[in-house]
């Protein structure tokens, strides 16, 4: 979810590219770290909406909630789960959520694309079952099945749910090529930037 403190003056995703348009740099975001996701996303954003944002990096994103609150640092994207409770007392201001479309634990937050303007923009953290090169394709088969079987039960859908997040089992090619997809959406952003890892 990309989030603001409420001394920016900005209601929108649209309201904060056209700030940090006319403030070029002064805008400060937190990240979890060098390299973290987090930083990804926002250089991502800063590239897909023509802007400047400044860098502040954390060793974990709770250790920046305190700074984001005070207004230290102005904005960040943080899972749904770990920035809610600050949204929720005002402390922070949501904005959208980062995902391609809108997230079923919070259906009433428009997207970045929708609301910024920014068409293609979605990001969102997953997880994926790997098996090493050469596992029989029986296993790998049968590890398939009982994983979307499981992504797919109603009880893991809800308890995913109440932490903003969303069980999506898929096809091996389905995910193959969403890695793929992943590893050259990230592998430009890092081009174009320069960002470098810890």
């Amino acid at each position: 979810m990309l989030t603001a403190n409420p001394s920016v003056p900005v209601k929108s995703t649209r309201e904060l590219i056209a700030y940090a348009k006319a403030n070029p740099g002064k805008l400060n975001y937190a990240s979890a770290g060098q390299g973290s996701l987090i930083h990804l996303t926002t250089e991502l954003f800063n590239l897909s909406a023509g802007v400047k944002t400044t860098h502040v990096p954390y060793k974990g994103i709770g250790a920046a909630y305190p700074d984001l609150i005070a207004g230290h640092v102005q904005m960040v994207f943080a899972s749904i789960v770990s920035v809610q409770p600050h949204v929720r007392s005002n402390r922070l201001r949501a904005l959208a959520v980062s995902s391609a479309k809108r997230a079923k634990a919070q259906p009433d937050w428009p997207t970045v694309a929708e609301s910024g303007g920014l068409k293609g923009f979605g990001v969102t953290q997953w997880y994926g079952t790997f098996a090493p090169a050469g596992t029989p394709r029986a296993i790998v088969d049968r590890l398939n099945r009982e994983i979307v079987k499981a992504a797919h039960d109603p009880e893991l859908a809800s308890r995913f749910a109440a932490d903003g997040a969303e069980a999506a089992g898929s096809s091996q090619q389905a995910f193959a090529a969403h890695v793929k997809e992943e590893n050259e959406k990230w592998s430009r952003v890092i081009r174009d930037t320069g960002i470098k890892g810890d």
